[in-house]
């Protein structure tokens, strides 16, 4: 049989194109099982479903759907300190001193305060090494490096190209910097693949393909996963490839956490409340799910936990109903009813901590009790006193005992609410932060990085740990 030139050149384009796009899907772990949800869950675990909170770069750390108190993380008339002089960020995120607010009011916006006020050290602590066991958020939202110290028309603008695409995440160009108010400005955010080779820093999230443009000295590659380990694509083939993280752990280069609680002040952690918060509740321990699959085996948990105490479980999951269009009568039910929420997670992995833990449990006035991560990761984030992880029991029998205690003792119920009217959840401004970290790229003191293993990183030992305990 005969097979013309042409068309066997046609044909054999064709079946390269397919292997070139099997072999893409094989490596980028597109085949690979697991449940891709948007950051905050698809499930009724979410609250109200708010604009704001519809974005995956977590801009949103101050919720509309928490009162202004529970911002402020206060009682019904805590108020934030008028004159917070000598307020600290180097007590945030590392020992010495390296920069203060002097009597300034923030008004209840204390990460614009700390976002306003610019880092003069010309080598702070902004990197996972520099401060092994903080996330550095708050020295990063100063930072200004002298690169743009310089007058305006001698700043560089620094090209940040989203290669995943950019959807409603931020404006192109400058403008979502400008709109936040970052102390940098001068960088243009791009989601287009074409001008890759031209960009500064290429930002991989979520989904991974490798660029096929020839990779330039000093271009900076992040990746940017917001889900566990469990639900996110293979990094395998990212060996000696990506200079920087952006995940929700402490250790990533620049952290995006799901919320922040900063203090006011450091040495002031617990403050005496003038509301008795367990006065009129009725009910014990309640649960909002519809995820029933879990891969730590929450939902068993919460049965057998439910044998020795009250568990009122909403969703799919349970026999409670609490129409998502009702989410706001929802919490309010948590606020008024119930003693404790159940804040678990659907992953057991380091540092994974969501807004089941931030807002459905500090955001109201229950006690949250979690499992997810480490009981260290939720120490390091939380304000002290402020949630029981259930490692911290041999079983369900024995939490259910403890929370019998706290339900029948309201001082000893009460210590777990001190923490409120300390400090704020502030915006952790993402943007601002990444903006700024490619141009500390130009300073004498960056050193360049690359992760030889950034799967073993991800991935590797006890980074998660099934349906195990962690003590």
């Amino acid at each position: 049989m005969r097979i013309h030139p042409r068309r066997a050149v046609t044909l054999g384009i064709v079946i390269c194109t397919v292997l070139v796009i099997l072999f893409n899907l094989y490596y980028m772990d597109e085949w690979k099982p697991g449940v891709q949800q948007r950051p905050w869950g698809s499930d009724f675990d979410q609250g109200k479903p708010l604009k704001q909170v519809l974005q995956p770069f977590h801009e949103h750390v101050i919720r509309e759907d928490i009162d202004a108190n529970n911002h402020k993380g206060g009682d019904d008339k805590a108020e934030p300190p008028k004159h917070r002089s000598h307020f600290q960020i180097a007590n945030y995120t590392y020992g010495e001193k390296y920069g203060e607010f002097t009597s300034k009011e923030c008004g209840g916006r204390l990460g614009d305060c700390i976002k306003d006020h610019h880092i003069r050290d010309p080598n702070p602590p902004i990197w996972p090494a520099d401060v092994p066991n903080g996330d550095r958020i708050v020295t990063q939202l100063g930072l200004v490096p002298d690169s743009v110290r310089r007058p305006a028309a001698e700043r560089p603008i620094k090209k940040i190209i989203a290669y995943n695409g950019l959807g409603n995440w931020a404006k192109r160009g400058r403008q979502t910097l400008i709109d936040q108010n970052c102390p940098v400005t001068e960088c243009d955010i791009s989601d287009d693949r074409s001008k890759a080779a031209q960009a500064d820093a290429l930002l991989f999230q979520h989904s991974l393909a490798q660029p096929f443009h020839k990779r330039p000295p000093g271009q900076i590659w992040a990746v940017y996963f917001l889900e566990s380990p469990y639900h996110t694509p293979g990094l395998t083939r990212f060996a000696n490839q990506f200079n920087w993280t952006s995940t929700y752990r402490h250790d990533s280069d620049i952290v995006a956490p799901y919320e922040k609680f900063v203090p006011y002040n450091v040495s002031q952690l617990t403050k005496p409340q003038n509301k008795n918060y367990a006065a009129g509740k009725t009910k014990k321990v309640a649960w909002f799910v519809s995820n029933c699959g879990a891969r730590n085996n929450r939902k068993q948990y919460a049965e057998e936990l439910g044998k020795y105490i009250e568990v009122d479980i909403y969703g799919s999951c349970g026999v409670k109903k609490c129409p998502r269009s009702q989410s706001g009568k929802c919490f309010d039910m948590l606020d008024n009813d119930y003693k404790f929420y159940l804040s678990f997670e659907n992953s057991n992995c380091r540092d994974y901590i969501t807004e089941k833990f931030y807002v459905n449990g500090l955001g109201h006035n229950v006690i949250p009790i979690v499992m997810g991560a480490h009981p260290d990761d939720y120490k390091r984030v939380g304000p002290p006193r402020s949630f029981i992880h259930v490692d911290e029991f041999a079983n369900p029998e024995a939490l259910a005992k403890y929370l019998h205690k706290l339900d029948q003792d309201d001082n000893l119920y009460n210590e777990y609410f001190q923490w409120k009217g300390t400090g704020e959840f502030i915006n952790t401004y993402w943007w601002c932060r990444m903006c700024s970290m490619v141009h500390a790229v130009d300073s004498e003191y960056y050193k360049p990085k690359f992760y030889s293993d950034v799967e073993k990183w991800w991935r590797g030992p006890d980074v998660c740990i099934g349906s195990g305990k962690w003590i």
